[in-house]
C-alpha cells in the first residue's frame, strides 16, 4: 500500500498520508479514545534539568532521563493489552528501577540497541534502543527479545517476531 495512516493525538484525528505524493490525502476525526498502538521519539536529557517542568513522581522513583517520564505518561494513554514503541536513550539501559518497574507491571516485549551510529547523518552521535511494551501483564508471554543490532538488516531480524503472527506479536484480540 502507498499510504500511512498518522494518528494525531493532540488534535485527536488521523491524517493520510499518501507516500508518493509525501502529502496529507485526508483528515478525520475520532473519538479521545486510548489508542492500541503508540509510537513515541520522547525528548531525551538529564531528568534533572527540568527542562520540561517540575519533576512529577514516577512509579518507581527517579528516572535516569526525562524521556522515561514520557514514557510513563504515554503507558496511560493506550488501552490495556496496548503496545507502546518508543526510540530511547541509551541510559535506559543504567536504569534498573525503570526497567524492573516496566517488566512487573507490563510485558517487556522488547529491548533493543540500534545500530551505532545511526543519527550521525542527522547532526548527532547520539545512540538509541528501541523499547517495546504491551500495557499490562500478558499471561504466557514471551522472554522479551534482546539484543544489539551492528546493521539495519539486523535490526530488522531481530524485531520480525514482533509483527504479524510473530512469537512478540499484540495477542489477537486485544
Amino acid at each position: 500500500d502507498r499510504e500511512v495512516w498518522v494518528v494525531n493525538h493532540i488534535s485527536d484525528s488521523v491524517s493520510v498520508v499518501d507516500l508518493d505524493l509525501l502529502n496529507v490525502t485526508r483528515t478525520f476525526r475520532t473519538d479521545d479514545e486510548p489508542a492500541d498502538v503508540i509510537f513515541t521519539n520522547p525528548p531525551w536529557g538529564k531528568h534533572s534539568t527540568r527542562k520540561y517542568g517540575k519533576p512529577i513522581p514516577m512509579p518507581y522513583g527517579q528516572p535516569v532521563d526525562v524521556a522515561e517520564r514520557f514514557f510513563v505518561k504515554t503507558l496511560t494513554d493506550v488501552r490495556e493489552g496496548g503496545r507502546v514503541v518508543g526510540v530511547m536513550p541509551t541510559t535506559i539501559l543504567k536504569s534498573p528501577k525503570f526497567l524492573r518497574w516496566l517488566g512487573e507491571t507490563h510485558t517487556l516485549r522488547a529491548i533493543i540497541t540500534n545500530p551505532p551510529h545511526s543519527y550521525d547523518s542527522r547532526g548527532t552521535t547520539v545512540d538509541s534502543v528501541l523499547l517495546v511494551v504491551d500495557k499490562g501483564k500478558v499471561p504466557d508471554a514471551q522472554e522479551p527479545i534482546r539484543g544489539t543490532a551492528a546493521s539495519f538488516g539486523e535490526l530488522a531480524r531481530l524485531v520480525e517476531p514482533l509483527a504479524g503472527r510473530g512469537s512478540h506479536a499484540r495477542p489477537r484480540g486485544i
